[in-house]
Order: structure tokens, then C-alpha cells, then sequence
């Protein structure tokens, strides 16, 4: 008889409802791939738990607070801490043997984990780590949320290191983790991938010459886009970008107000958020991935991107060249004036354009979620269920 291994998943940093970001989408795109034999129990917030309609798991879903749907730090620290609690009396009243799964190592997915491993050793306990933020005086953005961010990061990972088995998004995650600490014996690498079902190329007219897709935030490289393509519309004028992608309110009038003062308004087209469907649509019609992250862990928008036949041009942060090995023009960080030069370049090269479009498509078939799932199952306990 096979052995069932039931898994309770942790998704509680969910910080909004509309928008779920790449890192809590691989538990979901890999569940289908899983073995009949496990089962999914994902613990999350009442605001995120459509994304996993119609997938076959069992939602323990939290109840909304007053604090919820507030983007300030403030807000949000005292939602994840009643998700913390809420969520750690949940664990430790389970009676049935299971393997615990935090998503993410940000702090409202740890912690629950990590007090229920102390308290109850025997808890087989499977962390992911997506990627390691910059110390606040080295990263872009709000000096005083960066300091949160990074001090609850370094928290978070004195804790992890009691977990069992320990997932990162890639090869160059191993070394820093392994110079804080961390047993070698713990780590492997499992990435993302994509679903080649619907990221499909056609061939259809390009509208756009670039797309920027991601969280509207500086570590996303949302501060550079406007020099940027002020700098690439210089030599192109008719250069066209679409920017699509969740940001607070305030973030997105200044994008809009910058681009006014750059005199490239009929050059940018700021968008909503867009839904999968539109994504690719918007993908077919466009030239260029830019891919401004200052961090990432793997990179699942460029993917998917390339998959659409995108070349990307993007900084050289540790993933193009090694989680992708074809397909992309990358520069130097953070150069700005050499990433619009890289992309006025490409886009005035028609042949050295389509050569690596083709590259890009060749490249994003060895990322299925088919591939990862299989690869993922093989480091799972085998967990008997009563």
C-alpha cells in the first residue's frame, strides 16, 4: 500500500486580494502534477483564497479583519499577527499527522511553522525561500519599510534554519544561506515554471515595443522605467511601453505625473492589473520583456514572457544566465543609460530581434510545471496519514 502524506500549506502573507504574486502561485500551478496520493490542505486568508478555486485541496480559509485591505505598515503588521495566531492555534489542534508547508519566508508564514515545530518536534516542517532582500541602506524604496522588512527577514531566517527541508528558487540562493548557517543537507533548488497549455505563442500585431509587467514598488525597478524609456524614445520616438501591475495608489500617480513631466505621456500606457488572459494578449502584442528587478528569487512573469516569443532585457541579478540560459540581453545593475542602449539596440535590429525571440520560446519549454512538480515530490517525507 502507498503511504498518504497529507500536507497543510501556509499562504498567510497574502498582503492583498486581487493580485497574487509569483511566489504564492507554486504550490497551486504544481498541485495538479502532485501524486493522487497527497492531499492539500492550504491555510489562508478569506481575501486570497479564490486562486485556488476549482483545485481539487481543502481551504481553511481566515477570517477578514478590520485591517485587511489597508497597504500601510501599520495595518499590516497587526493583520499578520492575528493570522499568526489564528493560524498557530489551527496547527496545533490538528490530531492528524501531516507535513507543514510555509510558502514563503516572510515572517507571517514562518513563525506559525516555526512555534509549532518547537512545540511539537515531531512536525515534519518544509520551507520555501524565495529570495534574500539588500540590507534598507542598499535597497530602493521606503527606508523605514525596508528596515522592517529586512530585520524580520534576518528573524525569519534563525528560525528556518530548524526546518526540515528547505526549498530556494535557485543555485545562487545556496551560497548566502549556506554563509549564514544553513546545513547544506537541507537545501535543494526547486523553481518556478509555467503551464505551456496557455502561454502558447501566435503570431499577432505588435502594438507595443516593450512590456513591463510586476508589483509597481522600487525593489521591482518601478523608478527606473521613466529615465529609462525618456532615454530609449530619445533615439526611438515612437516607441511605445505598456506598465501593468498592482501598486498602492500613490505609487502609480507619481509613475503618471513622472511620465508627464518627461513628455513621454504618448509613449507609456499605465495599466490595471490584468488577469492571465490579458497577460498573454498583452505579451503576443508586444516586442520586449524589461525586467527591472533590483531582486527575485526565479522571475515568473519573464517566463512566461518568453514563452510568448519576448526576448528580455534585464539586469543581471543572478537569474538570466543561470535559472534562464537563453533568450535575454542582460546588463550590468543598475545602469539605466545601458539597459535603454540594450533595448534601442534590439529594437532597431529586426533579425537579432526575431533570433532571440525564437531563443526565448526554445528556452521556456525546459520550465514546465510538469517538470517542477516531479522534481519538487521527490524531497517529501513519506508521512503515513491515520
Amino acid at each position: 500500500m502507498i503511504p498518504k502524506l497529507k500536507i497543510v500549506a501556509l499562504e498567510i502573507s497574502h498582503s492583498q486580494g486581487k493580485v497574487i504574486s509569483g511566489g504564492d502561485k507554486l504550490l497551486e500551478e504544481m498541485s495538479p502534477y502532485l501524486s493522487p496520493n497527497i492531499s492539500l490542505e492550504i491555510v489562508i486568508p478569506k481575501i486570497a483564497s479564490w486562486h485556488w478555486k476549482g483545485k481539487k485541496v481543502k481551504i481553511v480559509s481566515l477570517k477578514q479583519n478590520v485591517f485587511d485591505r489597508h497597504q500601510n505598515l501599520y495595518s499590516l503588521t497587526i493583520t499578520y499577527f492575528i493570522r499568526i495566531i489564528t493560524t498557530l492555534f489551527f496547527l496545533l489542534s490538528q490530531k492528524e499527522k501531516y507535513l507543514l508547508y510555509s510558502s514563503t519566508n516572510i515572517f507571517p508564514d514562518v513563525l506559525p511553522a516555526a512555534f509549532t515545530k518547537i512545540i511539537k518536534p515531531q512536525i515534519y516542517w518544509f520551507a520555501r525561500i524565495h529570495h534574500l532582500i539588500s540590507p534598507p541602506q542598499n535597497r530602493p524604496g521606503n527606508f523605514l519599510v525596508n528596515t522592517f522588512s529586512f530585520l524580520t527577514q534576518e528573524i525569519c531566517l534563525l528560525f528556518l534554519k530548524r526546518a526540515d527541508k528547505i526549498a530556494v528558487l535557485n543555485n545562487k540562493l545556496m551560497h548566502p544561506l549556506l554563509r549564514k548557517g544553513f546545513k547544506k543537507s537541507k537545501l535543494f533548488v526547486s523553481p518556478a515554471g509555467i503551464n505551456p497549455k496557455i502561454w502558447q505563442f501566435k503570431k499577432i500585431t505588435k502594438r507595443y515595443d516593450a512590456v513591463f509587467l510586476g508589483r509597481l514598488e522600487p525593489s521591482k525597478g518601478i523608478n527606473d522605467i521613466i529615465p529609462l524609456w525618456h532615454s530609449v524614445c530619445q533615439k526611438l520616438p515612437q516607441a511605445k511601453l505598456i506598465v501593468a501591475g498592482p501598486g498602492q495608489k500613490r505609487t502609480i500617480q507619481k509613475l503618471k505625473k513622472g511620465v508627464q513631466r518627461a513628455g513621454i505621456e504618448t509613449n507609456v500606457k499605465i495599466n490595471d492589473p490584468l488577469p492571465q488572459n490579458k497577460i498573454r494578449s498583452i505579451f503576443l502584442s508586444s516586442k520586449v520583456f524589461l525586467f527591472l528587478d533590483h531582486e527575485a528569487g526565479f522571475g515568473i512573469a519573464p517566463l512566461e514572457a518568453m514563452s510568448c516569443g519576448l526576448p528580455v532585457v534585464g539586469y543581471d541579478i543572478g537569474i538570466l544566465g543561470q535559472t534562464f540560459k537563453k533568450g535575454f540581453i542582460k546588463v550590468k545593475p543598475y545602469d539605466i543609460n545601458l539597459f535603454a542602449e540594450s533595448v534601442t539596440n534590439l529594437l532597431s535590429s529586426p533579425q537579432k530581434l526575431k533570433l532571440l525571440a525564437l531563443e526565448a520560446r526554445k528556452e521556456s519549454t525546459n520550465h514546465s510545471w510538469l517538470l517542477v512538480a516531479k522534481s519538487f515530490q521527490k524531497h517529501l517525507p513519506l508521512i503515513q496519514t491515520q
